[in-house]
């Protein structure tokens, strides 16, 4: 600081001392702009004129000295043998109690063999398109969804009631034995949403003290039953359906159908998730993280999408007019691997494992699936994405290097649903969870190096 503050102050002498003889010998009379340009700027500019190769020496000296340091700490690291960190990946865990789903290529793994054989969509007798004629679509067939009413306001509600409904029943074993553990849970944590529940009308026993509600705290139970404080219910829902359907329906539904199990309504939590394709995925794996982090707790999944209205088709072929409408709903029971659930049977194990950049890297801890070419062949492979651009197939082609995967493995999950595509990643997730006795990979480029294995227990 003072090498550059003494320069400048003798170029400013300098060059002042010059310029002012300078305008006195020659009688002129300088503007203030030339007082600021003549004895300020012009001092400045010659003062990092001389400046320059000194600063430069300076930075290569002191860039030298950073790399020296660095590389006799790497020297003094590796005679120690001390190893250098590796950051692991996150890892998410949970035990799948049942799977489920409905197509129009029929129900669970009918899905699958419908996925394989590439089925083509088929004329819809009362959908049309702009011309008036019948439209292709993948529509699901089925007296259950055949109903008296004529009002065609309220078809798309039919028709997604009619989804939650056929997988409620699809799932109510499960379900009601979760049920039975929450029951059973209150009897043997104290806490002041048991203490709630045993007051509930229908579950009311002359057997159960009634304790002060100010004493609760939580409490471990000494004869192995396992806590369990709710069962957590997420709907996710193509954000248009808004627009046609009203959510008090669903929701309404729902509580009918555990008003029969008598589980009253603090033991039950009901969330809407509303998706579009471009956010679906992320929301997708934050909602897996937060059932991860939840305590005591069971989650039942349910994800619906229908095109099947005249309404939104003519919004739809507005815009494209080889629109191919579908539907389908998946649903799932699942809880975190840490949660224990006693007389469930476990039908699957789940893993999401995040940063695996390469199939080599998902399956390196061999816990659930390893490379093995003979293990590796009877693996399917799901494909969750569009794979026709080049860059996302050399993508792919890397991910699974140093694997024996056959083409025939591979299942795209994608053309099935024509143009539905707010959800498909979430409905390709789920139909990879359904009961097989083959493990299942599920990739896809959006996942941004998110991979996930799907592990079949066998009895």
């Amino acid at each position: 600081m003072k090498k550059i503050s003494g320069i400048l102050s003798v170029v400013l002498i300098i060059v002042g001392s010059t310029t002012v003889f300078y305008w006195r010998d020659t009688g002129f009379e300088p503007a203030v702009m030339d007082l600021v340009k003549f004895l300020i700027l012009v001092p400045v500019g010659i003062t990092c004129i001389l400046l320059t190769p000194f600063m430069v020496r300076s930075f290569l000296q002191s860039q030298n000295e950073k790399k020296k340091k660095t590389e006799e700490t790497a020297t003094v690291d590796k005679a120690q043998n001390i190893p250098e960190p590796v950051s692991k990946p996150d890892q998410y865990d949970f035990n799948i109690y049942s799977a489920s789903a409905w197509h129009a290529f029929g129900e669970n793994t009918e899905i699958h063999e419908g996925l394989k054989r590439m089925v083509s969509p088929e004329l819809h007798s009362q959908l049309l398109n702009e011309k008036g004629l019948p439209i292709l679509s993948y529509a699901i067939k089925s007296p259950e969804l055949d109903h008296d009413t004529d009002d065609a306001e309220m078809e798309l509600q039919h028709r997604l009631i009619a989804f939650i409904e056929h997988q409620l029943s699809h799932n109510a074993d499960v379900l009601s034995t979760v049920v039975e553990l929450l029951k059973k849970s209150v009897q043997h944590y104290h806490t002041q949403p048991s203490y709630q529940y045993k007051l509930h009308a229908g579950w009311y026993s002359e057997d159960v003290k009634v304790e002060d509600p100010d004493d609760f705290q939580d409490e471990i139970s000494d004869d192995g039953i396992s806590r369990l404080d709710r069962l957590s219910i997420h709907i996710i829902l193509n954000e248009t359906v808004t627009t046609w359907c009203s959510e008090d329906i669903f929701r309404e539904k729902i509580e009918q159908f555990f008003e029969h199990y008598e589980l009253e309504s603090s033991r039950l939590e009901l969330k809407f998730h509303y998706l579009n394709a471009p956010d679906s995925q992320q929301k997708w794996f934050d909602l897996l993280k937060d059932i991860h982090r939840q305590q005591y707790s069971v989650s039942f999944l349910l994800c619906l999408d229908s095109d099947m209205d005249q309404r939104i088709l003519d919004e739809k072929i507005w815009n494209d007019t080889d629109y191919i409408p579908s539907e389908f709903i998946t649903a799932c029971v699942l809880a975190p691997s840490t949660q224990e659930v006693e007389a469930l049977e476990i039908s699957a194990k789940l893993r999401v494992k995040e940063f695996a950049e390469s199939l080599k890297n998902t399956v390196a801890d061999a816990e659930l699936l390893s490379m093995d070419d003979t293990e590796l062949q009877d693996v399917q492979f799901f494909i969750l994405n569009d794979m026709t651009s080049a860059a996302k197939a050399r993508q792919f082609n890397r991910f699974i290097a140093d694997s024996a995967l056959e083409p025939e493995q591979f299942i795209y999950t994608r053309q099935g649903l024509g143009s539905t595509q707010e959800l498909s990643i979430i409905f390709g997730f789920m139909v990879g969870m359904l009961s097989s006795n083959q493990a299942s990979v599920l990739y896809s480029t959006e996942f941004e190096k998110n991979a996930v294995i799907i592990k079949p227990i066998t009895n």
